[in-house]
């Protein structure tokens, strides 16, 4: 199993690679204070959850993952808001079917899942996981 704090620094990595590449799409956040308060950890916990998603089902796909990341979210209470990633009142424009996401949101879970399973990989290398 991985260690905790190598699950924290790859939850980090995915969350701020995923924040650089919506600013640079021109993605706007509204009320977002990152590493701050409720907002870093609902990010982070969701981060969490779609890497121990990926270490049950090392073979699972980006539109599964989607899913899964959804799920997840609206269980905690997030709704759909179509323009708009507020953390601090739980709106996400993300919430949607894997389909209906803008090509922009399906390149990044492509990438997202890809720094996941390259970075299991390289820590299962190295730690013998």
């Amino acid at each position: 199993m991985i260690a905790l704090n190598k699950l924290l620094d790859l939850a980090n990595l995915v969350y701020d690679i995923s924040v650089r590449f919506l600013k640079f799409d021109g993605y706007e956040f509204r009320n977002q204070r990152p590493c701050l308060g409720n907002a870093y950890i609902h990010t982070i916990r969701s981060e969490i959850n779609s890497i121990l998603t990926v270490l049950d089902n090392p073979l699972i796909t980006t539109r599964e993952l989607h899913e899964e990341w959804v799920s997840d979210m609206l269980r905690r209470g997030w709704i759909c808001d179509g323009d708009t990633i507020d953390i601090e009142n739980k709106k996400h424009s993300s919430l949607c079917c894997y389909h209906k996401l803008e090509e922009s949101s399906r390149i990044l879970a492509d990438i997202r899942l890809s720094i996941i399973k390259s970075s299991l990989k390289t820590l299962e290398i190295s730690d013998g996981v």
